[in-house]
């Protein structure tokens, strides 16, 4: 596992990659919530109030700043969070608490 941090407007995240036996996980955490690629479940994130975005097709945490929301949790949909908003967009709303 890979931690390290990745800076949005002058906020660094908490970064952690994680490979597996044919892909790699990846995850930035926010103070209220965290961005993630699609190898995560959002009917969990839900079940557990969780505010979590969710993008797909990304390799690298520059891809997940870049792809557009795919999937959202209904806390996260509360927040402001909405489908098809850039990651690096969902990740600055992530970054403060509420």
């Amino acid at each position: 596992m890979k931690i390290e941090s990745v800076r949005v407007d002058e906020v660094d995240f908490k970064a952690v990659s994680m490979p597996t036996e044919k892909t790699c996980v990846l995850m930035i955490q926010g103070s209220s919530g965290f961005l993630a690629c699609g190898y995560l479940n959002i009917e969990v994130a839900n079940r557990l109030g969780e505010k979590v975005a969710i993008v797909k097709g990304v390799k690298s945490f520059q891809d997940m700043l870049d792809a557009p929301i795919r999937e959202v949790s209904a806390a996260a949909e509360a927040a402001g969070i909405r489908l098809e908003m850039p990651g690096r967009t969902a990740l600055k709303i992530l970054g403060t608490r509420a």
